[in-house]
């Protein structure tokens, strides 16, 4: 959350009360990322929140975003997959959530992790790209 921006009264005043008190929710949504990388099948399981399973996604991004740019990022970005996966399972709208959260250099270097672990990712994201360049074409 924003420095500063932590309590449901500065989030009502900000965005209104209605979106105030359903991000100050949101923003009180614990996840453990380590525990879900090591168990990615918690991901799927029905009492794992819609609020967490978004929370997760953007962990995980931030998480890859740390990474991407180390020595070790090799070593380092596929222990991320196999969360990735299961989330894809759920809906491929997560990884979306990853994709855009990240700056457009870490995010060629994160696409290429994605498909050299699995190139199913890249007719995936492909797909994406296109459907959403058809429906905004005049």
């Amino acid at each position: 959350m924003h420095h500063g921006i932590k309590t449901k009264e500065t989030m009502m005043g900000c965005v209104g009360p209605v979106v105030g008190q359903q991000l100050y929710a949101f923003s009180r949504t614990n996840v453990d990322l380590d525990q879900l990388m090591k168990n990615p099948q918690l991901f799927l399981e029905e009492s794992f929140t819609v609020d967490a399973r978004y929370m997760s996604a953007l962990m995980l991004a931030g998480w890859v975003t740390s990474k991407i740019d180390k020595k070790n990022a090799a070593k380092e970005i596929p222990k991320a997959m196999p969360l990735l996966d299961t989330m894809t399972q759920r809906s491929r709208e997560f990884v979306l959530l990853i994709c855009t959260s990240m700056s457009k250099q870490r995010l060629v270097k994160f696409i290429k992790a994605l498909i050299a672990h699995d190139p199913k990712y890249k007719d995936m994201l492909s797909d994406i790209a296109l459907n959403i360049k058809q429906a905004i074409s005049i």
